[in-house]
């Protein structure tokens, strides 16, 4: 039996949200050009970035997840070891979205929906041939 082919969506038939995840990795060493002129600077970044994320500014040192939503199907992109200024709400969120474009994160995620959908459509296909008769 042919497999399930299903069309490709595109990026106007989704619905797509920026969000702003707690980073699992570690402050210390990402900030490691290895150019000895920077290395104090860098040391005093990563100080800066432990200090704001004691005081609950999640902002300072996180991941970027773009989700693309259809039908209550998801796709994900993320980037790990952000770091965006903290700042209210709308100037994070606004630093977010920028990052996401700069990376092209909503195509990684409709690219990644899409693949989800067809993995779901063959999954069906073989659950309909498990039960049809022949």
């Amino acid at each position: 039996m042919k497999p399930l082919k299903v069309r490709k969506l595109k990026a106007s038939e989704v619905t797509f949200t920026v969000s702003i995840e707690p980073e699992d990795s570690e402050v210390n060493g990402h900030f490691c050009s290895g150019d000895p002129d920077y290395a104090e600077e860098e040391r005093k970044q990563e100080r800066q970035i432990i200090r704001d994320l004691d005081r609950g500014y999640q902002e300072v040192w996180c991941c970027l997840v773009v989700t693309a939503e259809w039908e209550g199907i998801k796709g994900h992109a993320s980037l790990g070891c952000c770091s965006f200024e903290k700042g209210d709400g709308v100037s994070v969120d606004k630093q977010a979205h920028q990052c996401a474009e700069e990376h092209d994160m909503q195509q990684e995620a409709l690219d990644d929906l899409n693949r989800n959908l067809q993995t779901q459509a063959d999954r069906f296909r073989a659950f309909l041939n498990k039960l049809s008769y022949e």
